[in-house]
């Protein structure tokens, strides 16, 4: 059954990430388009005990994601919230943003320092790479081996981090404890 609700969902996140829904019947998405609507509509089903404003987000890693993301999301809200990127050059400076998206490894910056430094704190840590929930990420987006998105989860990374998302994304997720 989730099998097959999971192309209308995405569909649908799609279809939700501003300003591309006018391209939904002209072309189809790029792996990084449709990484950026995930990204987006997780900040949308994500709450904080105090809703942050702007929420801060901070990127690791570089490439065709970091910038499709920026030029997509750049200028939305979550919310009331706005969204202030921001490249993360420093591993200190993790613990200073509300979300973290590890695109891949930079400036030595790894899945397990994201999770030394921001264990325990209200950060959304979301991640492109198969091993990120493992290694002490929150929300994973892998493809599978038809090529299709799918969603982790990290129980335990989550409820650490004081923040819930919420029910609906989590039953799109597979758990892990």
């Amino acid at each position: 059954m989730k099998l097959r609700i999971l192309p209308y969902c995405l569909a649908l996140f799609i279809y939700l990430l501003p300003g591309v829904h006018e391209k939904a019947q002209a072309q189809k998405f790029s792996d990084d388009e449709i990484k950026t609507a995930f990204i987006y509509n997780f900040l949308k089903f994500t709450k904080w005990e105090q809703t942050p404003n702007p929420i801060k987000i901070g990127i690791v890693g570089n490439g065709n994601l970091a910038q499709t993301i920026i030029a997509n999301l750049g200028n939305q809200k979550v919310g009331t919230s706005t969204l202030d990127f921001l490249f993360v050059s420093d591993s200190t400076q993790l613990k200073n943003y509300d979300v973290i998206i590890y695109i891949n490894e930079r400036n030595g910056i790894t899945p397990e320092l994201i999770k030394h430094y921001t264990s325990g704190k209200p950060v959304l840590s979301i991640g492109v790479t198969e091993d990120f929930v493992q290694k002490g990420g929150i929300i994973s987006i892998v493809k599978n081996q038809a090529n299709q998105k799918k969603i982790f989860v990290n129980l335990k990374n989550l409820q650490a981090s004081k923040i819930t998302i919420s029910s609906k994304l989590l039953s799109l997720a597979q758990i892990i404890k």
